[in-house]
This record gives C-alpha cells, sequence and structure tokens, in this order.
C-alpha cells in the first residue's frame, strides 16, 4: 500500500473551523427556508440568496470548491466507478498506468492511497464497482461476445463468478443483460438496473422484486442510490422511493432542477436521512418526507456549471463537505471538494449580467470559469427564450432595442439573432478591440478580418463558428447553391428529400446565401421570386409540402417539425438512403461529421466546404451603457481564452487556431449509428487524423459569414406558404413579402 500524503489539497482563504459547528450556525441561517418560504411539492428554498445580514451588512458563508490533485499515474486516466465506504473515504477504481484496474482511496485526512490491483477473469476488464454492507467489494463487465459478468475477489486472490445465469442470453434472445447500475445488497442478492426497471435477485438467481423506473438509454445510470433497504429512482420523471425487501414505493419527490438533463443529476442520502440531488445549477436536499428542496451549493458559482463536464457522482464528507465525481470532456478524472467557508459573502457582492436569445453552452462555460476564477463576481445569465421549441417574436427584440436605446439593458450581449450592424452604428456597442490585441494572431483569420470595422476597430466577434458543407451528385451539390441550377435540376434523383417547405427555405437561405441577400440583409424581388420558383420546382419532385396530412407523414415518413435553420432532413441518412440526391450538413464539433464522413464514402463523393461559408455563433459585444466594463471585459476575455476556446462543447469550432489544433490531435472512441425501417443501417466512427486535418481546413478557410436576419427568412416563409401551395402567384407573394421588409428595416434602421 502506497500512501500519497496530505498534499492532496490546496486551499485558499479557509477558515479553520468549516465544519459541522459551523454548517449548524452560520449555514442554517442561509439555507433554512424562511417564516415565508415555498411549501409546494418540488420548489426550492434560496434563502442564501439574501444578500445582507441583520444590521445591513453582508451575509457572510457559502461552499467554496477546491479541486483534488490525482496521484500523478493515473492524472490522465478516466475511472471505471467509485464507492464511498462507512468512514467516509472513497474507494476508486481506476485504471493504472498499465490500463490494470486498481483501487485507490481518498482520505480527507491522509490523502491518497494507491491500493491493489483488482483480480479481473480472463478477458473481461470492469465497467462497474460496488461494495456490500461488509465492505466487500464485487465487480462487472463485459466479455468479447458483450456479455456482462459480475465477481469478486476471494481470500487466495482468484475470482468467483455470480448470477452467470442471469446475465448470460436467455433462449430467443439476441444478447443478454446489459445494466446500467448494480449494488450489492445483503446475502448476496443484487439490484441491476436495466432500462426501464429495476430487478432484486436473491444469491440463487431468483427474482425476489421488480422495481419500475424511466429509461434512460445510457450505459451509466447517475440518478440513482441504494442505502439500507431503500433504492431512489427516477419514475415518470420524479424521484422515487423504494423498499427493497417488498418492492413496493414507499414516497416520491418533484425535482429540484426540472429544466436540466434529469439523466445527469447523482442523487444520495445521508446518516441523518436527508436526501439529496445534485446538478449543473447546484446540491439540492430535502428532508426523507420533505416537500421543499434547500440549495446547499450554487452551481453557477464553481465548476459544477461547465458544460465540458459529466457530473458522474456525489457524496457527503465528514466534516458536512461534500465531493463531487467527475468526467471530462476527454474522459479524465476530476474530483472536486466543496467545503463551507464562513468568512466570503454569501452573495458575490458584483453581479454581471449576460443577455442572449437562446441559451448557449459556451456562453454557461465562460460564466462558470469567471465565476470560479473570481468569487465576488455572479453571473446573471438572462436568456430570452428559454424553451427551444418556441419561436423568437418580433416583440422580443423590439422590447430589447427600446431597453438599449434609453441606456439601459444587461453588461455583455449575445448578439447572436439579433440586430448587431445597427447596434453598432446607433453606438449600443462598446469599443473592444484592445481586449483582442494580446492574441490576434491566435485568432482565426477569416474571422478577425470579417468582424473588424471598416474603422479598425472590433465591436463584436463570434466565440464559435459553424461551417455548413455539402455532398452528393455534383450536379445536386452545384443546384444545392446556385438559384437557375436549382430551378432547372432535373435529375431521375429528386434534389430534395421529403420535408416541409419552412425547413427547404430554412436551409437553402445558407446554400444560397451568397446570391440571396443584400449586404443588409434584405432580397431584392427579381432574386426572390427565381428563388421562391426554384425551391417550389425542386420541392414539388421531391414530395416537399407546407404541412403534411397524417397519411402523408406515414406515406413520406416525414413529420411538421421545423428545424433551427433547417438542416437536418436533407441529411447523411437520406443521401445513402437515395430520397435526396446530395446532403447538406452543419459541423459543429469533430463528432458531428461521423456519419456524412461514412455516408460520402458509401455515395463515392467528397465532403466540401458549402459555398465558402460559415455561420457565426456566440457573437459577443459589451452595452457601452454598461456601469460595469470591467467585469464584462473580463468575462469577454474569458469567453475567448484557451481554458472555454480549447473545449468542444458541440456548438461550433473554437475561433482560436491553437485551440483547432488540439482539437485535430483529439483521439477518441466515439461512434455513432441509425437505422430506420426501411432496413438501411448507417455508422460513422471517429475520424481518421487525415479527415480531422481536411475539416479543420474547411474551418480555416471558409471566410463569408453568414449573417442571417432570421425575421426576415420568417417573412419569406410566412409569405410564400400561399404561393407554395399553388394558391397565389409568384408576383403576388414577392409583393407582400417586398412590403413586410421595407417595414420591417425601417423600423430597425
Amino acid at each position: 500500500m502506497k500512501n500519497r500524503g496530505t498534499g492532496w489539497i490546496k486551499r485558499k482563504g479557509r477558515t479553520a473551523a468549516a465544519a459541522a459547528g459551523i454548517l449548524a450556525v452560520g449555514a442554517m441561517s442561509v439555507l433554512s427556508a424562511c417564516g415565508s418560504g415555498k411549501t409546494s411539492t418540488g420548489e426550492i428554498s434560496q434563502t442564501q440568496n439574501e444578500s445582507t445580514a441583520p444590521g445591513g451588512q453582508s451575509a457572510k458563508g457559502r461552499y467554496m470548491e477546491e479541486e483534488i490533485a490525482l496521484p500523478e499515474e493515473i492524472a490522465g486516466n478516466g475511472f471505471v466507478d467509485v464507492v464511498q465506504k462507512e468512514d467516509k473515504s472513497l474507494v476508486f477504481c481506476i485504471p493504472d498506468e498499465n490500463s490494470r484496474a486498481r483501487l485507490y482511496s481518498l482520505d480527507s485526512k491522509s490523502g491518497w492511497t494507491e491500493g491493489e490491483a483488482v483480480a479481473e477473469p480472463e478477458g473481461i476488464r470492469p465497467s462497474k464497482m460496488m461494495q456490500d454492507e461488509n465492505g466487500i467489494y464485487y465487480y462487472g463487465g463485459f466479455d468479447d461476445n458483450y456479455i456482462f459478468h459480475l465477481w469478486t475477489t476471494q481470500e487466495d486472490g482468484t475470482t468467483r463468478e455470480l448470477l452467470s445465469d442471469v446475465f448470460k442470453v436467455q433462449e430467443g434472445k439476441d444478447y443478454g443483460i446489459i445494466p446500467d447500475f448494480i449494488a450489492a445488497l445483503p446475502g448476496e442478492s443484487f439490484l441491476v438496473s436495466q432500462t426501464s426497471q429495476a430487478d432484486i435477485y436473491q444469491s440463487d438467481g431468483r427474482m425476489r422484486a421488480s422495481l419500475a423506473q424511466d429509461f434512460i438509454g445510457m450505459d451509466v445510470r447517475i440518478p440513482v442510490s441504494v442505502s439500507g433497504e431503500e433504492c431512489l429512482t427516477l419514475n415518470n420523471q420524479k424521484l422515487v422511493r423504494y423498499n427493497l425487501e417488498t418492492g413496493t414505493q414507499t414516497g416520491s419527490y418533484d425535482l429540484p432542477d426540472k429544466g436540466r438533463d434529469v439523466w445527469q443529476m447523482p442523487v444520495f442520502t445521508d446518516d441523518e436521512g436527508y436526501v439529496y440531488v445534485a446538478s449543473q445549477t447546484g446540491l439540492y436536499r430535502t428532508g426523507r418526507d420533505g416537500t421543499v428542496w434547500e440549495q446547499l451549493i450554487d452551481g453557477s458559482l464553481n465548476s459544477m456549471g461547465r458544460q465540458d463536464m459529466f457530473m458522474r457522482s456525489f457524496f457527503k464528507g465528514p466534516d458536512n463537505d461534500y465531493y463531487g465525481v467527475f468526467s471530462t470532456g476527454d474522459s479524465r478524472l476530476k474530483v472536486l471538494h466543496y467545503y463551507y467557508d464562513e468568512t466570503v459573502d454569501t452573495v458575490p457582492p458584483e453581479t454581471l449580467t449576460v443577455y442572449a436569445l437562446r441559451d448557449n453552452a459556451t456562453v454557461r462555460q465562460a460564466a462558470s470559469i469567471l465565476q470560479k476564477n473570481n468569487p465576488q463576481v455572479k453571473v446573471d445569465f438572462r436568456i430570452a427564450v428559454e424553451n427551444e421549441e418556441e419561436e423568437v417574436t418580433e416583440d422580443v427584440i423590439r422590447a430589447l432595442n427600446t431597453e438599449l436605446l434609453n441606456g439601459k439593458g444587461a453588461d455583455v450581449l449575445i448578439l447572436d439573432g439579433l440586430p448587431m450592424q445597427t447596434y453598432k452604428n446607433k453606438g449600443i456597442l462598446a469599443d473592444i478591440t484592445s481586449l483582442f490585441e494580446a492574441d490576434k494572431d491566435d485568432l482565426l483569420a477569416n474571422v478577425r478580418s470579417n468582424f473588424t470595422a471598416e474603422d479598425g476597430k472590433i465591436y463584436y466577434m463570434p466565440a464559435r463558428i459553424d461551417v455548413p458543407v455539402i455532398f452528393g451528385e455534383p450536379e445536386a451539390v452545384a443546384a444545392f447553391q446556385d438559384i437557375d441550377k436549382m430551378a432547372a435540376y432535373d435529375k431521375t434523383q429528386s434534389l430534395f428529400a421529403p420535408d416541409i417547405y419552412e425547413n427547404i427555405i430554412n436551409m437553402t437561405s445558407y446554400t444560397c446565401y451568397k446570391e440571396l441577400f443584400n449586404e443588409n440583409g434584405t432580397v431584392d424581388g427579381d432574386v426572390l421570386a427565381r428563388y421562391l420558383a426554384a425551391v417550389k420546382n425542386a420541392g414539388e419532385k421531391g414530395n416537399v409540402q407546407v404541412s403534411y396530412a397524417q397519411a402523408d407523414m406515414e406515406r413520406f415518413m416525414v413529420n411538421n417539425t421545423v428545424i433551427p435553420r433547417g438542416f437536418g432532413r436533407q441529411s447523411s441518412y437520406n443521401v445513402v438512403a437515395k430520397r435526396c440526391a446530395a446532403g447538406a450538413e452543419i459541423f459543429n464539433s469533430i463528432d458531428s461529421a461521423m456519419l456524412p464522413l461514412s455516408a460520402a464514402v458509401i455515395v463515392n463523393s467528397e465532403i466540401e466546404s458549402l459555398g465558402g461559408i460559415y455561420m457565426p455563433n456566440v457573437v459577443a459585444g459589451i452595452n457601452a451603457s454598461s456601469p460595469n466594463r470591467e467585469n464584462a471585459e473580463a468575462f469577454i476575455k474569458t469567453l475567448f481564452d484557451t481554458e472555454v476556446q480549447d473545449e468542444s462543447l458541440r456548438d461550433g469550432f473554437s475561433v482560436r487556431s491553437s485551440s483547432l489544433d488540439k482539437w485535430a490531435k483529439t483521439e477518441s472512441e466515439s461512434s455513432v449509428s441509425m437505422s430506420s425501417g426501411e432496413g438501411i443501417y448507417l455508422s460513422g466512427s471517429w475520424p481518421v487524423q487525415a479527415d480531422r486535418d481536411k475539416i479543420m481546413a474547411i474551418v480555416r478557410t471558409a471566410s463569408i459569414p453568414a449573417l442571417i436576419d432570421q425575421q426576415i427568412v420568417d417573412m419569406i416563409v410566412d409569405g410564400s406558404k400561399d404561393y407554395l401551395n399553388g394558391k397565389e402567384t409568384v408576383e403576388d407573394a414577392v409583393q407582400a413579402i417586398e412590403n413586410k421588409m421595407k417595414l420591417y428595416v425601417n423600423e430597425r434602421e
């Protein structure tokens, strides 16, 4: 056994007594529900948001975060699983430098201790670990035939398999049980969770009970916990409590964070009967029979809110502290410790407001990092339309414009979908040129040049870019990008797969961007008439409709869903299925290229840039009227710093050259596949180095930012419906659209 000593942690500004007494006194005044608190099920008590204590002084005390350094030999590794012992220490199963699973324990007093290697049945590596009430460890993993095996280690070092008859492939089945969670129960019985149920098996393999739960479709179930005779799991989008002896449900809780991905929320209990849920927004707890959730830790103020980390487990420590176990974007282990510090302000004294029409992972990532590095600052991320399916209306933008013109509004503006050039012309946006001076040579030249104004200054800059690509039959590839060629396209294979015209117009507003739009984002009447006629001609040959009746949905295997930007159905799968002659896709990360690259090989084509355009995302600027300029500049710097730019969050490519170099060198075992009732199967794997280099070349050389005003595209969609349905002429449609555009532009300018 190798002990790593106590040098596993570095602490700044922590007082000596951040333990039970402080939590009982200081934290209770912060965390307990106030007298007029909410009482309905699932609501949250957040009295810690009160920023002043009696007497007008700032309230003090909140949980702070520190990262626990890993032993050097496993610092770059992932981990198999983690369990907590009775003494509150954590035991990790981690591949060592020889890829052999080994136990490492983490104790708050003695730090890391290297343990013994895990005994493995021949040809099987552990993918799960658990322990029973006596501290005996059990392991599970798959063999080469993807059959699961459960075993423990005997005193002589050999392995002993359990429940082999349960996990073997049953007669008439193609595969056996694929568990997403297993818990060891007394008497070598086990709770085995899979898909939409969790079954309790006795040691002889007989099933004792079955618990209903929600399907998650992942190989690891995060929101589940077993303690004593009870199990907590999700069922019908609620956290439910089951008795493991009888299999009956004994209680339920509404989730405290319904707006987030519930499949990534660890749940656990403590010795006092409290129930805990952790998520990106923080750590919450309630009593065993509670109805109000207390927010113990605000995840927006630390790394819990980061978008590049996957929360795997959460535990309560021995001193009213907590431990979060995360996997990073590159599958590495990260352990974070949360301790209570009564010397810091309960609520950060400074607030920075950030406004966006839609939620965004990169913005949240930057906010999390900024707040972690600056405990005195809280980022208030204001999202105009939180429901992804809800439309951004003219009224939303009009209200924002009024606020900004009156010298008000958020400190930082995320300008996606907003009239950024108009804001610049009206003096709403501050000059942020100096923020890019130090790293200007690392900023992609194709981005920097297009977002530097005529006066040589920068007023806004995208932190991410998407690149649209195309592949397929050469004539179809050309027709996607040229109005006249689209109108004349007359091959046997239709240009478009069945889709609604709204998606086709949204997509082709990008594929024909250079030909369609003027510099101010409008469309000339004659060009619009040619464009609508071309879309209708190609659309009719591909069974495109304004809206499908139920019978046609079934016939053409399509629906009336509106897809953002319209890209989605003229895709890799439909090209392979020969439902369209070319596929137009949006690359926003390396893994987004897996299926298109595979499809291009199948149809003997090459992926190429779509007209040399790119789609700017997370376009950030500073409100010239902001009184919080220093923090606003710090946010912009964080947004473009390598800590954000180096990570792929699947919302666009980095705009830093050095970050793209790192992306290009990234190796992964990721793969993806899709199939349908047509009997067509399409799969793709992580691109090889040559393909990754090609993707990065497309990103670096795309030279035209497609700054499309969605309000104008929506006018084209709405104004062309009767023409596309054959109810009016193209001239009538164009006239109505032009009238709306003129009114809109006059108001915008």
